[in-house]
């Protein structure tokens, strides 16, 4: 499981926010948790947001221990069963592809 942290970040513009709100007042994109530093799986260092998804997701890139590896992880807050098999059946069509 996620911890939702303190910090904010604008998807778009990048800028960091301590105090709560829902939308950047720069550029109006929906607020994400900053996960910066977040280590999932103890595998998956979250280094930097990439984007947001479908499903309210957010899109991370992530270095890959041990192999140090390059990767995006996609991350989905809380959620109902058929969403996250909605999610779980989109990833198995995504990891079918193979384009460099």
């Amino acid at each position: 499981m996620v911890a939702v942290a303190d910090a904010l970040l604008c998807p778009r513009c990048r800028t960091r926010f301590d105090a709560p709100r829902d939308t950047c007042p720069h550029d109006g994109k929906r607020l994400v948790p900053d996960l910066t530093g977040l280590v999932l799986g103890g595998r998956y260092s979250l280094t930097e947001l990439l984007g947001v998804g479908g499903m309210d997701s957010s899109v991370w890139l992530a270095m890959q221990a041990p192999v140090e590896r390059l990767v995006a992880v996609k991350l989905l807050p809380p959620t109902t069963q058929q969403a996250a098999e909605r999610f779980a059946r989109g990833a198995r069509i995504a990891s079918k592809l193979n384009h460099p």
